[in-house]
């Protein structure tokens, strides 16, 4: 996949005898793998290695982001053999996070070459297909020989959206993993059931914990609710909940935009992203009231998975309209994840107050030093000019 193909590179084609020769023969080669041997499976990773022919000194150091304890590696006087292996080891590594890609292609940007000092870098671009998901990485190599043997190459690439995907696919698990919801009757409440379900399932994507974005998202439910209606969330929790009778959408859209503002407060600022899933309905259509749970995921800004938490929603209708709903939901992570951050920052603020406070310390001494120097220098003056006078 990202690397197994890549790594190929460590033994360029036979006959090239510098820097220069080795950077050519690897892109070369390197472009004209097929696309459907970039999978990430072993069998397709040993094709391409054969592609190559022994120019890797009997030692060689090799890395692929060697700070990565996840998906990188970092070896020193190695066997060609065991760099080799090390590239497999993270290859599976990436595969176990997001399985086997359907096809790829390599090709280089830009090669420098040092031919005085025999090294090189090599930029690239890397493209493949996972599970109906395209990843593109940019990666820069540099290598370095010994007379005509490569003693040394080195590969960074962001790693980021391996785990991002990896994240991705773990959504998509889940929800593919949920009972699918049949549909609740032809009850009023039950349509109104599948009717909210339905509208958090075409959302398909993980929404802002933003003004615009929970206005859009709000107004998709308008119709569903009576003029007037009561409304509640979490009603005992004075930071986060709320409690409102006989209120109209709009006030009903004001304290969801409170509590959203709130929320942004207690976590400094970051605005989250969120998804609600159903798991289960439950509707009485003889009392025309019905029962909603549901999965609520929350994922910072870059979509990294923050907490999975449980909600459960009832509500009541007035003839067709919904004339009450109430909700509750655990806010334990929240609060959690707040205090988490609140100490960070703390921490953050201490260390920088510490830098200010050594830097105002210095400067203070600096000042005294200069004030101590002018007072003698006057000092000084002054007895010249006594002694002057008493000559």
């Amino acid at each position: 996949m990202v690397r197994g193909a890549v790594l190929a590179f460590l033994v360029p084609v036979a006959g090239a005898v510098s820097a220069g020769d080795a950077v050519d023969a690897w892109c070369n080669v390197m472009s004209s793998i097929p696309s459907e041997q970039i999978t990430g499976h072993k069998k397709d990773f040993k094709a391409i290695m054969t592609k190559f022919s022994g120019m890797v000194a009997d030692r060689v150091d090799c890395s692929v982001d060697p700070n990565n304890e996840i998906l990188g590696y970092n070896l020193q006087g190695a066997t060609f053999a065991e760099c080799s292996a090390a590239g497999m080891k993270q290859q599976k590594a990436q595969t176990d996070m997001i399985g086997f890609s359907s096809g790829g292609q390599a090709s280089c940007t830009e090669k420098i070459v040092d031919e005085q000092a025999n090294t090189a870098a090599v930029w690239m671009e890397f493209k493949q297909s996972v599970h109906g998901h395209q990843i593109k990485a940019r990666m820069a190599w540099r290598f370095n020989m010994e007379g005509d043997k490569i003693a040394g190459y080195h590969g960074i690439f962001d790693t980021y959206q391996i785990f991002n995907l990896q994240q991705i696919l773990a959504r998509e698990a889940h929800a593919a993993a949920l009972p699918e919801m049949a549909l609740a009757g032809t009850s009023p409440a039950g349509r109104t059931a599948d009717k909210i379900c339905g509208v958090f399932t075409a959302i398909g994507h993980p929404t802002a914990y933003s003004k615009s974005e929970m206005e859009g998202v709000l107004g998709k439910f308008s119709n569903l609710f009576a003029d007037k209606f009561d409304v509640s969330e979490d009603p005992n929790n004075a930071m986060l909940g709320f409690n409102l009778h006989a209120a109209s959408f709009a006030e009903f859209t004001a304290a969801k935009l409170h509590q959203t503002e709130a929320q942004k407060n207690m976590l400094g600022g970051m605005v989250t992203k969120w998804t609600l899933t159903c798991t289960n309905k439950i509707v009485d259509a003889e009392t025309n009231n019905a029962a909603l749970w549901l999965d609520l995921i929350q994922e910072d800004p870059q979509g990294h998975h923050l907490f999975t938490t449980k909600w459960a929603m009832r509500f009541s209708m007035q003839g067709e309209k919904i004339g009450a709903i109430h909700s509750v939901y655990d806010t334990f992570q929240l609060v959690t994840l707040s205090e988490d951050l609140a100490r960070e920052r703390a921490v953050n603020l201490s260390a920088t107050a510490y830098s200010w406070a050594g830097a105002g310390a210095l400067a203070l001494v600096g000042v005294v030093a200069m004030v101590i120097a002018f007072i003698k220098k006057k000092e000084q003056k002054r007895y010249t000019l006594l002694d002057e006078a008493c000559a």
